[in-house]
């Protein structure tokens, strides 16, 4: 399972987000009390997805 907590981002960006990450990664997820989680280890897919989209990340795990 991968986590994206802390995302400042309005709720619905984050359900639009999702969506395009399970899209691409052909995976299944949901947002919980406002955490991204994706099945899978998917750690570096989402990292360089949101460096590229300007948001400063960090690993924990």
């Amino acid at each position: 399972m991968t986590l994206v907590e802390k995302l400042p981002m309005h709720p619905a960006g984050k359900e639009e987000l999702l969506s395009k990450f399970k899209k691409r990664l052909g995976a299944g997820g949901t947002v919980k009390n406002g955490v991204l989680e994706i099945q899978g280890d998917r750690r570096d897919f989402v990292k360089a997805e949101l460096e590229s989209a300007g948001y400063k990340v960090r690993l924990i795990g």
